[in-house]
């Protein structure tokens, strides 16, 4: 599914629970999502912008160019998540879960030469 705009979708009662889906350009800003689940998708250049992903699973998924900012990710399983650009000071990261392999991408914005 390319480019869906859920974040026309009325918040109340919303809940989506994706697995080993392709969401590519799938608009979730401003969005309480607490309710939902993704694992084993593809997120590439989605927008999860000012959206509540707190505390839940968001797990083996591919993230390329998916838009983070001002987003609550507090308690959100990201394991297994990969190609993720996070910038811990524009969004709330306390107790979310990363894989040791891919929690270094939290220093992106540092261009930091990590050997």
């Amino acid at each position: 599914m390319l480019g869906l705009q859920f974040d026309s979708c009325k918040d109340f009662g919303f809940e989506i629970h994706c697995t080993h889906c392709v969401l590519q350009f799938a608009i979730f800003y401003k969005m309480d999502l607490r309710q939902c689940s993704f694992e084993h998708c593809i997120l590439s250049e989605a927008d999860l912008a000012e959206a509540d992903l707190s505390s839940i699973a968001l797990t083996n998924c591919h993230l390329e160019k998916t838009i983070f900012s001002f987003t609550n990710l507090e308690k959100t399983n990201l394991l297994g998540s990969v190609n993720f650009t996070i910038d811990p000071d524009k969004n709330k990261l306390k107790g979310a879960k990363f894989s040791a392999a891919e929690v270094i991408r939290l220093l992106d914005k540092y261009r930091l030469d990590i050997e």
